[in-house]
């Protein structure tokens, strides 16, 4: 017998309504929803450092601001926020990785990377928003002393119990106009080679 194989809208589907089913559940209970703390641009969750991992953060009745940079394309209406300031010229990862949602299962996240300081004029970096599933991760190339705003939705409207956001950060090292001196002596451009 060949097994039945999803699309992974469909699935979204399937997942989406298994955790409105529990959510329905946790409300008959009297359990009260309230949109996340960083529902909306202004009170977007600053990243501390060069790397690290924010948890406990969910998107769990978020909604879409007017003016917002919509992610209508993947489903995703349930977006919240999050904000980190580049200390130098380098690279910047974002991923989901370890995000569950009610089932508990994998998040199916949708992430765009902006720089900009109002919402509703935030200009996307390359590659936002993009549909992305948990072993992948969204990489931009971000300018010393820039803040940048992170959105994060459901793919298909996915809610997630717990999003999981770790970030990196790789410094571009700049090395100086290298000398030859002698018959013939040649000036070097600057190199520019990126911390691994």
């Amino acid at each position: 017998m060949k097994q039945l194989e999803l699309t992974k809208p469909a699935r979204g589907f399937l997942k989406h309504l298994a955790f409105a089913f529990a959510m329905a559940s946790g409300l008959i209970a009297g359990t009260a929803l309230a949109a996340p703390a960083n529902d909306n641009f202004a009170n977007a969750i600053n990243l501390p450092g060069n790397t690290g991992t924010q948890t406990g953060t969910d998107n769990i009745d978020a909604t879409v601001e007017g003016g917002e940079p919509s992610m209508a394309g993947a489903g995703a209406f349930n977006t919240v926020w999050f904000q980190w300031t580049s200390p130098a010229d380098g690279n910047f990862t974002v991923s989901t990785l370890g995000s569950t949602n009610a089932t508990p299962a994998e998040f199916d996240a949708v992430l765009g990377i902006y720089s900009g300081v109002a919402l509703n004029s935030l200009t996307p970096l390359p590659g936002t928003p993009q549909d992305i599933v948990l072993e992948e991760s969204m990489t931009v190339a971000v300018t010393a002393g820039t803040s940048y705003y992170i959105q994060v939705g459901g793919y298909n409207n996915e809610a997630a119990a717990n999003i999981l956001l770790n970030w990196s950060f790789a410094a571009t090292i700049y090395q100086a106009d290298i000398l030859t001196f002698g018959p013939g002596a040649l000036v070097g451009p600057a190199l520019s080679l990126a911390r691994c």
